[in-house]
């Protein structure tokens, strides 16, 4: 059965308020989803709430958001690389796995670097290199990932050539804040 576009579009608004929950107690800033987001001005799917004084904070990022059915790693990286350069600011993609619980992290690899502790910083996270085969897909590296945390409790960044991908877990343990007008 399919799901109505009404339904779609509800499905995605519940994935960005989750998002921003989790997101504002990682940032440590107040988070909410961004209503008619693509439209005008205004990129990203998940952004700072305004203070009592009516300002909304400064925020060093562009936060992306996917729910789908399929994992479109490569349409929504370009799409993030492009809101990254028409808002100066570092991207981050959120998606989810479709028929778990399960929400991934996606940033470039020198933005990986720059935010994230070393993995050796705790002893459930390992970095994989995942060079992806034309054989291979995305889903089939995401469905690793779940699996090693669900069985084996392991945190599991993959790293391609590119960008890294991790749950969100692991994002949420390594993010550090770095002093940059945050």
């Amino acid at each position: 059965m399919a799901i109505s576009k009404k339904g779609a579009r509800n499905k995605g608004k519940n994935f960005e308020r989750t998002i921003a929950k989790s997101l504002s107690r990682t940032f440590g800033i107040p988070l909410g989803r961004v209503h008619d987001s693509g439209a005008n001005d205004i990129k990203g799917d998940v952004r700072p709430l305004m203070d009592n004084w009516g300002v909304i904070p400064y925020f060093n990022w562009v936060i992306e958001c996917k729910n789908q059915k399929s994992v479109l790693i490569d349409m929504w990286f370009s799409q993030m690389k492009a809101e990254e350069l028409a808002n100066n600011k570092n991207g981050l993609l959120v998606f989810h796995q479709y028929n778990t619980k399960r929400n991934f992290v996606l940033l470039r690899i020198n933005i990986a670097d720059e935010f994230l502790y070393p993995a050796v910083v705790s002893d459930n996270v390992e970095e994989w290199d995942a060079k992806k085969r034309k054989t291979d897909s995305y889903m089939d590296f995401v469905k690793i990932m779940s699996y090693a945390y669900q069985f084996c409790n392991k945190q599991i960044i993959l790293k391609f050539p590119d960008f890294k991908v991790m749950p969100i877990e692991t994002f949420n343990l390594l993010y550090r804040k770095k002093n940059d007008k945050e």
